[in-house]
């Protein structure tokens, strides 16, 4: 009964997985989910650095720089935040969200949408097919060491269900930092057969 439970954390995370799956599959615009997950980085990149109830002095706009120049590949002038009056998060994320439309823009602009579209869809599946895989190998693996925990009179049910949560949030973040990184830096090629 216990291992029924066990299997039921797996298949409710399965299936939102196969649900992102599908729907990628069916999307008519990848680069708008693409978009989507590279603005969610883009506003933990921002929130991380330059804190929302915190001063403009206080803010670590070298390390938001590195950040930037990791997951996009391009940089934002620094030293004009510094001695913008008006600045705030919200106009630093503008910032960031222009960067990463230059980068679909160039993309789009470079070939037609139906080839885009299918690079784009490859490449985000193959993302997200190798970070689930990494998951349940994961998963399996605090499975067979998660019953020593009944020992420290804790239940090893609850323990696993917490755990597996926290790995499936690292999924998620994970598979949006690598969209990030990739298709920031993603040149589609012509095929020349």
């Amino acid at each position: 009964k216990t291992l029924l439970k066990f299997d039921d954390v797996l298949n409710d995370q399965r299936k939102t997985i196969f649900d992102q799956r599908l729907e990628l599959m069916n999307a008519e615009n990848i680069t708008e989910i693409a978009s989507d997950m590279q603005f969610d980085i883009a506003d933990e990149i921002v929130d991380k650095h330059c804190p929302e109830k915190s001063y403009v002095d206080q803010w670590k706009l070298d390390d938001l720089q590195n950040d930037l120049i990791q997951y996009f590949g391009k940089k934002i002038d620094v030293n004009q935040i510094k001695s913008d009056q008006e600045i705030n998060q919200k106009n630093i994320k503008e910032k960031i969200y222009n960067l990463i439309e230059e980068n679909n823009n160039e993309r789009k602009n470079s070939h037609e949408t139906e080839i885009i579209n299918k690079a784009e869809r490859t490449v985000l599946l193959k993302i997200l097919d190798d970070k689930w895989k990494d998951h349940i190998n994961n998963l399996e693996q605090l499975r067979s060491t998660i019953g020593l925990r009944g020992y420290g009179q804790r239940d090893p049910l609850n323990e696993y269900k917490n755990e597996a949560f926290g790995l499936f949030e690292d999924l998620i973040y994970n598979l949006k930092s690598d969209v990030a990184k990739i298709f920031s830096r993603m040149r589609v090629r012509e095929n020349f057969n």
